[in-house]
């Protein structure tokens, strides 16, 4: 079943995973836009900037390679600017994954939906600082949400803004990566054999930490968990997009030492909902894969960090009452590895807070979504 005019806009091509349900079912174009600076985004309304003013360009041959990997065989494009396009004539559908802005529906002729790209306790970000942009939340037509955690998080983003989102565009879809999960169409040994994992006799450990914006982990903790796990376990580090420098440092270490059993995964290699089907256990700090993680009903320790651009949830939505904390200052990583194998202590935890997160844990969020959108197309 393939739908003409569906588009897909994102800066990043991981931003894309979350959707790939979707684009399997339905097809659609992707895109990204070609300016790298934005010299002029605290000038609002958008309508006053000028193209000439973005001078850079990006390039954009390692998001097509990305893409190619993700969605073999897809199509994509680019447009000069987010904001101002020009948007591809037969353009009916727009499916952004990221929160840069778009034009408001006063200006455009096509529907917009927004699927944000992770569950997670980090606060909207627009632009490339915090407060670089205003708020748009209103911006898309409707936004396509996972769970009640992502809808209480945007209502009260639009209140603290004093803006208005009518019922109306809030859809109830679920989560489209627990999909596969709920009606196990995947393959563990296949999926190991992809990631380069030979030793299956092996318990492996996912080490999946979020980045600088948000209180990552990486650079701090990849010393001692590279030197300890790989003892016992198979370690696996998988990077957040903007950690690809810093990743580079954590394989020279690795390399100088003759650590063996230490794997490295990215977006090039697999997307996360692949990565955590063989995960046995995973560690993280802020990153949303935590919540990801939930649907597998196994260990996880968050490691203790802190970060601005981090809220404090419910207690109904939050992660850090389903593991142990690890503290690197006074804590033993292979100590805590073994608690989280051995306790029950967070078990009901886990159930609870997946259903406090997510809508509908029935596999059909793909199934919702592709009807919910050709009955748009037909309107």
């Amino acid at each position: 079943m393939i739908f003409e005019g569906i588009y897909y806009l994102a800066r990043e091509a991981s931003q894309f995973a979350s959707i790939a349900p979707i684009w399997s079912e339905i097809g659609g174009k992707f895109l990204t836009w070609e300016f790298q600076k934005n010299r002029i985004a605290r000038q609002y309304p958008f309508r006053e900037w000028k193209v000439r003013r973005f001078n850079k360009n990006r390039n954009l041959s390692g998001f097509y390679r990305q893409l190619e990997v993700l969605f073999p065989g897809c199509e994509a494009g680019s447009i000069r600017h987010y904001y101002l396009g020009p948007f591809p004539a037969d353009l009916k559908v727009l499916i952004c994954t990221s929160m840069w802005p778009i034009p408001p529906r006063t200006e455009r002729n096509f529907v917009t939906m927004q699927f944000y790209h992770g569950v997670s306790d980090k606060r909207y970000k627009v632009g490339v600082k915090r407060n670089e942009l205003p708020p748009m939340y209103n911006h898309w037509d409707y936004w396509m949400l996972p769970g009640e955690k992502d809808k209480q998080k945007l209502l009260k983003a639009c209140q603290k803004n004093g803006i208005e989102i009518k019922p109306e565009q809030l859809v109830a879809i679920g989560y489209l990566r627990f999909d596969k999960i709920i009606n196990h169409q995947y393959d563990r040994m296949a999926l190991l054999k992809h990631a380069g994992i030979p030793d299956n006799s092996r318990i492996n450990i996912l080490f999946a930490p979020t980045w600088k914006w948000g209180g990552g982990t990486l650079m701090n903790h990849y010393k001692k968990f590279c030197d300890l796990i790989p003892q016992r376990y198979n370690l696996i580090i998988r990077n957040h997009i903007h950690d690809n420098r810093n990743i580079e440092v954590v394989k020279k270490y690795c390399r100088e030492k003759r650590i063996e059993h230490v794997y490295f995964v990215n977006d090039l290699i697999m997307n996360i909902t692949d990565n955590i089907i063989f995960a046995d256990l995973m560690i993280s700090d802020t990153s949303s894969v935590m919540y990801d993680f939930l649907i597998m009903d196994r260990p996880l320790i968050i490691n203790k960090t802190s970060s601005k651009d981090v809220y404090q949830p419910e207690k109904r939505f939050d992660i850090r009452r389903c593991g142990l904390e690890f503290d690197i200052e006074k804590d033993n990583i292979l100590d805590t590895i073994e608690c989280s194998f051995t306790t029950d202590e967070f078990r009901s935890a886990i159930t609870e807070v997946r259903h406090n997160c997510f809508y509908h844990l029935d596999g059909k969020a793909t199934e919702r979504t592709v009807r919910f959108i050709k009955d748009i197309l037909n309107r």
